[in-house]
């Protein structure tokens, strides 16, 4: 959606984004119009599950997204994701679930982009140490 479609969702209270994998950002740049904070007032609950391309919930670097009542963000299955925004607020938040298997893991790293950073690059440095050992053991 663009910038200025996510600024009219003002009553959302629940947003789950699955299994797309064309999808690289949810909010993306209207070029023909600067928005420059976009407020989910009343979002609570965030998921983004099995996006396989998605970078980032928006990539407008000068937009600040702003998540005043957001307590719950999972994301999972979304390698390629290192950051929810350049610039974000989301005071409430202080833990995110990024593993669909571990249903009852929370992880917080100081804030969230660090958080998401920390887990999905470990991920992919684990995903690699494992295809290198199976490699080498069936060589």
């Amino acid at each position: 959606m663009t910038t200025s479609t996510a600024k009219t969702l003002v009553q959302l209270k629940t947003m789950k984004v699955s299994s797309c994998p064309m999808i690289v950002e949810i909010v993306a740049e209207n070029v023909e119009e600067k928005v420059e904070e976009i407020e989910f007032k009343v979002l609570e609950s965030l998921e983004l599950l099995s996006l396989q391309n998605l970078k980032s919930f928006s990539n407008v670097e000068k937009c600040d997204l702003k998540f005043p009542l957001l307590e719950k963000l999972v994301v999972s299955e979304c390698p390629q994701m290192t950051k929810l925004s350049e610039v974000q607020s989301a005071p409430k938040l202080e833990k995110v679930h990024v593993a669909a298997e571990e249903k009852d893991k929370w992880y917080w790293e100081g804030d969230l982009n660090a958080t998401l950073q920390k887990h999905f690059t470990d991920q992919v440095c684990i995903k690699i140490f494992i295809i290198n050992f199976i490699q080498m053991v069936c060589n």
